[in-house]
């Protein structure tokens, strides 16, 4: 039995019966109730150690401790677990699986490149609706877009577009529309106004919310230290949970719902708003619809074919170093001190094929960043018991093995469990 999707409130019955299966949608993968992580490249049992059922992982490692025995299928803590992963399931299903966020993105894709009329959500549809460019003010681009601010209806926005016509700038515009689309009213992801095309057709400038302040400077690099800007800092000093909760309710956005990965990790790449974190750029796919999409239309993926074959470590790719902190020949690409990168990051071989990197990857990094969990735990002043239980959160997200590993819906949780 697939995880329903009429439109009325789900039963108590469904809900239990649909925590034993697997979702009928592909993205995203840690979803699944039936085997999760590394369970099938390890060929362990199902029901032992990363094969353990969603819901009883759940069970198992939310405080307080429980033992195994504790969270056997007929318990009453195991069947509340399978309530909360199955509705929580089904809302995802329901809004990123095969419902409107995957109208919005084929109805986006058909206006980029059928010549469809633009989505019908769209406020601006063309350059005319903004205010003249030279009114527009330049913020800082990176290596393929150009980013403008402006506004619309008296509501801060940015403009974006490829820095020259390279085609490789172009897709990366192109993939963060179409990201924005798909996950419109997600957490943490910036609202999308609308896009319009310029040069005669063959560049897109999209217009999004501009999305609260900067939480970092710097590229968390030996050269590019990580500079928590105010924001943020007065944010964990004061609510240390609800910021937390924030930052893994954005990740879980993008990295778990979204199917996304980014590749180009870095602090100032998130910005923090009225009880919010936002990611501000947009993310290659991984995996799902959105990677689907992508795939076929040439835009940025973190992976373009199957599983390499490998034989030795050295055969295998890595994230950037600056990611990964697995090496760098330079304090341009060399992690700064603290920071520590999960091993798939690393480009590990196991069994003769690469390790990928998945949501989880990310899951790792927001419990080892310092500008992330690390920043609370060692900076802002915790009661005892509260500090505990953060720090053994924190160890959950970095065990080495992913499928030993909480997801980001795992690690909400948790930390919900947190007093």
């Amino acid at each position: 039995m697939a995880i329903s999707r009429q439109s009325g409130p789900l039963s108590p019955p469904v809900i239990l019966a649909s925590a034993l299966q697997p979702l009928a949608f592909r993205a995203p993968s840690e979803w699944s109730v039936g085997r999760v992580g590394a369970c099938e490249q390890s060929g362990a049992a199902l029901g032992s150690g990363p094969c353990l059922p969603f819901w009883q992982r759940l069970c198992v490692g939310l405080p307080p401790r429980r033992s195994r025995n504790d969270c056997n299928a007929g318990s009453p803590v195991a069947l509340k677990m399978r309530a909360v992963v199955a509705a929580a399931a089904w809302t995802a299903a329901r809004a990123y699986g095969d419902g409107a966020a995957l109208r919005r993105l084929k109805e986006a894709e058909r206006w980029l490149y059928d010549g469809a009329p633009p989505p019908s959500n769209w406020e601006i549809t063309s350059k005319r609706d903004l205010p003249p460019s030279n009114k527009w003010s330049d913020l800082n681009s990176g290596n393929s877009k150009r980013v403008r601010a402006t506004t619309y209806a008296s509501r801060p926005v940015v403009v974006k577009e490829a820095l020259a016509k390279g085609h490789w700038n172009e897709r990366n515009v192109r993939g963060e529309l179409l990201w924005l689309e798909y996950l419109r009213g997600a957490p943490g992801i910036p609202r999308l106004y609308g896009a319009f095309f310029t040069d005669n057709g063959t560049k897109v400038s999209l217009v999004a919310q501009r999305a609260g302040r900067p939480l970092a400077r710097g590229k968390g690099t030996r050269a590019s230290r990580t500079m928590l800007l105010k924001e943020w800092k007065n944010w964990c000093q004061s609510k240390p949970l609800e910021a937390l909760r924030a930052l893994l309710l954005c990740f879980r956005s993008f990295a778990e719902v979204g199917g996304s990965f980014l590749k180009d990790f870095s602090p100032h790449q998130f910005t923090v708003g009225k009880n919010e974190v936002f990611l501000i750029d947009g993310p290659d796919a991984l995996s799902g619809p959105l990677y689907d999409v992508f795939a076929a239309r040439n835009l940025p993926t973190v992976y373009d074919g199957p599983v390499r074959k490998c034989s030795s470590e050295d055969k295998c790719p890595a994230t950037s170093p600056a990611h990964c902190c697995c090496g760098g020949t330079s304090a341009k690409t060399r992690c700064e001190k603290g920071a520590k990168g999960a091993p798939e990051a690393a480009g590990g071989c196991a069994a003769g094929s690469c390790q990928r990197v998945s949501a989880k990857t990310h899951v790792f990094d927001v419990a080892a960043k310092v500008w992330a969990f690390p920043y609370v735990l060692n900076y802002v002043e915790l009661a005892p018991a509260r500090k505990l239980a953060l720090r053994r959160l924190q160890v959950w997200m970095e065990r080495p093995l992913v499928g030993d590993r909480p997801n980001f819906t795992e690690a909400l949780a948790a930390l919900d469990g947190v007093s």
